[in-house]
């Protein structure tokens, strides 16, 4: 990664977590957008869980990607109507 050089790094719905260089190389980190509200929702399926859990909103969290999962500041939820 370190010969392309990325501003930025954009991790949607991706299933492994970044370390060491992938984290250090780009000079505005790498951001990570989740599916779901964190931690509440940390699954990959969590637009499946809305369903059938009767919930009345659906979460997306976008956060800073951390050195380890679940240590990555987050800011305040933000939630639109869960689909019927």
């Amino acid at each position: 990664m370190s010969a392309f050089a990325p501003d930025l790094v954009v991790s949607v719905r991706f299933s492994l977590i970044f370390h060491g260089e992938a984290l250090a190389v780009p000079r505005l980190g790498v951001r990570n957008v989740h599916p779901g509200e964190l931690p509440r929702c940390a699954s990959l399926f969590s637009p499946f869980w809305t369903m059938p859990e009767g919930r009345e909103s659906i979460g997306c969290t976008v956060h800073r990607a951390p050195d380890r999962p679940g240590r990555g500041r987050r800011p305040g939820p933000r939630h639109r109507p869960a689909p019927r």
